[in-house]
């Protein structure tokens, strides 16, 4: 079952610009994310399962560092969660 954690907005918006210019983005779809995914031990029903929170969901994720992560969120809500981890 995964784990969600509320992240706040404003604050993770400067996060996920930061990471972009970084370099730390990784992208659904990219072989890169796939072993990140992995990795971190989320799958698809998570995405999907948190994903249904949000009117208009958008995804980011950035690699490593402080704010790593796995994040969902919306701009029309102006909220954001992060999925911390799930068991298979």
């Amino acid at each position: 079952m995964p784990k969600f954690e509320v992240v706040d907005y404003e604050q993770i918006m400067i996060r996920f610009q930061e990471a972009e210019e970084s370099g730390l983005r990784l992208k659904l779809g990219d072989l890169d994310t796939s072993e990140w995914l992995q990795q971190e031990r989320i799958n698809q029903d998570d995405l999907v399962e948190a994903s249904r929170e949000f009117p208009d969901p958008r995804n980011f994720i950035i690699a490593s560092g402080e704010s790593k992560g796995f994040y969902v969120y919306s701009n029309k809500n102006k909220s954001c969660i992060r999925i911390v981890s799930s068991e298979y």
